[in-house]
């Protein structure tokens, strides 16, 4: 492997890159919006660590202002960019003066820009791209028995693991039924029976003694199912 000629052509790239920067903040407003605005469509932004100086000098700004226009598309990018911009949450949230969600988990952060997105123009597809992400989220929660570490501590397992979830929920319950589309009521009342049980099994070891959550499933009759296919999963309790 020629490490020397990469090294040459990485630093090749940087440079044209640093130019194209300079030439973009020397562009009015409009002229940088349509960049970024093309760039985010075609989705050739990887990554923040491939494009820190691009994304911190000229997405980022617009990212803002264009949040502050309320603009639907902008703020849906928000959240699908989110990852990008976690390095600089706390300075991006105070820029937009979001002081409630100073202290909220990256997750609570995707619901929420994903939710004012679709507050602004009713984009199912919005929607469906948010409770595709809690999916995941809900099943990796679930699957991975987290949760039977942190019922040894009761205020911890509700604060940090129950209620963050329960809230979740609620909000993607809101978004539901303003959309006046079904299509994720099934996926929603799944998530509510899992919630459920995760306030149960909380009590019965607080009342009785430590069990694992996957013998708790077993003390009471339940068991874990996984279905569906890539990104369409689905997860819930059953007998």
């Amino acid at each position: 492997m020629d490490i020397a000629g990469y090294t040459q052509k990485y630093q090749r790239i940087m440079k044209q890159l640093e130019k194209l920067v300079e030439e973009l903040k020397q562009e009015d407003y409009n002229s940088r919006l349509s960049f970024v605005l093309s760039a985010l469509d075609d989705d050739c932004i990887a990554g923040k660590d491939q494009h820190p100086l691009l994304f911190n000098e000229i997405i980022l700004p617009v990212f803002i202002e264009e949040y502050k226009n309320e603009n639907a598309k902008f703020i849906y990018f928000i959240g699908k960019y989110f990852k990008m911009i976690i390095p600089a949450k706390t300075e991006f949230l105070e820029e937009i003066k979001l002081s409630e969600l100073y202290q909220a988990d990256d997750l609570s952060c995707l619901v929420y820009f994903y939710g004012k997105s679709f507050m602004l123009d009713k984009n199912q597809m919005t929607l469906d791209y948010l409770f595709e992400i809690l999916s995941r989220h809900f099943i990796i929660s679930f699957w991975c028995d987290d949760e039977s570490d942190l019922v040894k501590f009761p205020t911890r397992y509700y604060m940090e693991f129950v209620k963050p979830l329960e809230e979740k929920l609620k909000k993607c319950k809101e978004l539901c039924k303003i959309s006046g589309n079904d299509k994720w009521g099934k996926v929603l009342a799944e998530w509510e029976g899992m919630v459920a049980v995760l306030y149960k099994y909380g009590d019965y070891v607080r009342e009785h003694a430590y069990m694992s959550f996957n013998d708790y499933l077993k003390e009471i009759g339940l068991m874990k199912k996984i279905e569906g296919k890539p990104n369409h999963y689905s997860c819930s309790i059953t007998p």
